[in-house]
């Protein structure tokens, strides 16, 4: 009995981790360029309890949450007809510098201009260009800012830098996780594809939210579950304990 209690229980807190990323997902599916997580369940190490007869017997004692993975799929382009939108379309990630020097990585191409003249993110961050240095416009004016699709960046026909693309996975997430801010990232094996930009549009999150509000209802059901067994266990052990005392 205790050995269901035991069981239900870490199936309830994952249920309540699982339900913390389904909510996070859902909150941020207006984010451009947000990607959703998933949650990874792990069995929990394997107990050995000795047995009556002198054998022994593997205990396994339910799941918990490994780690939280991110669903590295492309979003749709959204047509913005805004010049500073730029969308990724394909692998990688823009890089950008915090005013404290600290680089990180987002998919969430809304650029502006600052008042130095320079491309910055949506958070003020400067966008790093292909030569690690700052992307610098001599106007700034939106209307004469072209961007290529290998992300060559122009200003009245003049080049006025590129934009750096870096590949990889994601390692670590920034202090605000609805701005998909990354500080670090991994190399990943995997086949990659060539990444092009696309000016005047940007990529919108790829969450469903028929998908994600699906799988939230249903981990809330499996936390009711797993409520209702321990009640049980509880009840049968509460019985159990009182027929011995007799």
């Amino acid at each position: 009995m205790l050995r269901g209690i035991y069981t239900a229980a870490s199936a309830m807190g994952f249920q309540i981790d699982a339900v913390g990323v389904f909510a996070h997902n859902l909150s941020n599916s207006g984010t451009s360029g947000f990607k959703r997580s998933e949650l990874i369940s792990q069995s929990f190490p394997n107990m050995v309890i000795q047995m009556g007869d002198g054998k022994s017997s593997p205990l396994g004692l339910g799941v918990g949450a490994q780690q939280s993975l991110l669903d590295q799929g492309q979003g749709a382009l959204k047509n913005t007809h805004n010049p500073l939108d730029v969308a990724i379309e394909g692998d990688g990630y823009f890089q950008t510098r915090r005013p404290n020097g600290t680089m990180d990585i987002t998919r969430n191409g809304a650029f502006a201009v600052n008042a130095k003249k320079q491309l910055v993110s949506r958070t003020g961050d400067v966008v790093v260009g292909a030569n690690n240095q700052p992307i610098q416009f001599l106007e700034g004016v939106e209307s004469q800012i072209r961007v290529q699709v290998d992300g060559t960046i122009t200003e009245l026909g003049n080049q006025v830098g590129k934009l750096k693309i870096v590949q990889g996975k994601p390692s670590s997430q920034g202090l605000a996780p609805q701005l998909q801010r990354f500080a670090a990232l991994v190399q990943d094996a995997g086949p990659q594809k060539t990444p092009q930009m696309r000016q005047g549009f940007l990529e919108e999150s790829n969450v469903s939210i028929i998908k994600e509000m699906v799988s939230l209802l249903g981990s809330q059901k499996n936390y009711d579950v797993g409520q209702k067994l321990i009640q049980a266990s509880d009840k049968m052990l509460d019985k159990v304990i009182n027929e011995m005392g007799r």
